[in-house]
Parts: C-alpha cells; structure tokens; sequence
C-alpha cells in the first residue's frame, strides 16, 4: 500500500480541513471518542495519506492541563499496520522533540486491540481506576510517570464524585 505520514508540531499547522474530512469520514474516530474539538487541542500529531487523502492520525490533545495521545484509523484502512507504522513514527519524533508521551484508555473489550498496539510500542500501564488506564512510555522518567498517577488519581476521584453526585 502506498502511504504517506507527515509530522506536524506547534510549528507546522495541521490542515483543520484535513482533520474535518477525516473525522467525518470515520467511524473509528467516534470510537477513539475524536471529534472537532480535537482540531484546536492537537499540538502535534502525523497524518497518514493514502493518494493525498488523510486516512489515520496520531496526536496528542491538550485538554484539562492533562496532555494525551490519541490514535485512529479510517476503518476501510485497518488491520495493515498502519495504526503501528504512525505510533512509531510519532514517538520517535516526540521524543525527538522532548514530548512525553502517555495516554488514557479503557479496560473494556472494545478497547483491547488499541491497548495492545501501545504496549507493543513500549507503553506500559501505570494506574487502572474506575475501567480507565493510564499508560505511560517508557521513555518517560519515574518521576513524571509518578506526578501523572497521581493527577490521574486526583481527576478520576472528582470524575466518580461528580457521577455519583449527578445520579441522585
């Protein structure tokens, strides 16, 4: 298959009409829970491109003082290794870039094949609470991987009080 994946930073501007066209495009963006709010939140990301049209993305969003990385491809593009082939190149240019590199997921089924493409590219999980895991890269030092937890213990704490909250 004949692809191509660009890297875009603060620096280089992603194409919002790009990304627009992407997640319109793409069931499994709605699965990743990716939407155009995502468009102002990237800070850096590489897009892939199939005859130069965006077919998958890998980003990180900056939302809630809390940085993590999402990851879809379109669904007529899946199981070619094309999630695993942007990841990879997407780590190597962040921690090119001094970027750390961790994200939130879930435990659910659905979410099994995402977990295993990070752990397969050397992220490891760090905390599990309320079917949410945070994974952390390797590259990460100790002490960031232990302020992350943390703040992840803090958020997911006010995120369970305020469910609890809202049901009664």
């Amino acid at each position: 298959m004949n692809i191509e994946i660009k890297y875009f930073s603060k620096n280089k501007k992603i194409n919002s009409n790009e990304l627009i066209y992407l997640l319109d495009s793409s069931q499994n963006a709605k699965l990743a829970y990716v939407d155009k709010s995502i468009i102002k939140s990237t800070t850096s990301a590489v897009i892939c491109y199939k005859k130069g049209d965006p077919i998958g993305i890998c980003g990180i969003k900056d939302r809630f003082l809390l940085k993590t990385i999402y990851i879809f491809v379109n669904e007529k593009y899946t199981n070619k290794g094309l999630g695993s082939k942007m990841l990879k190149k997407f780590i190597t240019e962040s921690i090119n870039n001094n970027v750390p590199l961790y994200l939130l997921t879930r435990t659910e089924k659905k979410y099994l094949l995402a977990y295993n493409l990070y752990i397969k590219n050397n992220f490891e999980p760090l905390f599990i609470l309320n079917k949410n895991i945070l994974l952390g890269h390797k590259s990460l030092p100790i002490l960031k991987k232990f302020n992350l937890t943390i703040y992840f213990i803090f958020i997911e704490s006010i995120r369970t009080l305020k469910m609890k909250y809202l049901k009664r």
